[in-house]
């Protein structure tokens, strides 16, 4: 196994089966559990995560503006203190 990794599965409703594991690192599996948001703009899917570090922002932060009622657009590509 490859250092920092563990055992993954591709699908999670699918079993341990070699066409459904992979290695792989402790943050790409949490953006592939079953309860992780996905946040799809333009065609690009992504977690809030990874949203909120393309725009230098704090982790979660695309989430919580999506929550207080900020379009996905918005959300996801206005910079740090912008105002929607």
């Amino acid at each position: 196994r490859p250092d920092g990794t563990s055992l993954d599965r591709i699908d999670n409703k699918k079993g341990y089966t070699k066409d459904n594991c992979r290695w792989s690192t402790y943050s790409n599996q949490q953006k592939n559990r079953s309860c992780a948001k996905l946040i799809t703009y333009n065609g690009v899917t992504k977690n809030s995560s990874d949203w909120a570090k393309d725009l230098g922002l704090t982790k979660g932060a695309v989430w919580m503006r999506i929550k207080y009622g900020w379009s996905v657009e918005k959300a996801v590509t206005l910079p740090k203190g912008a105002r929607p």
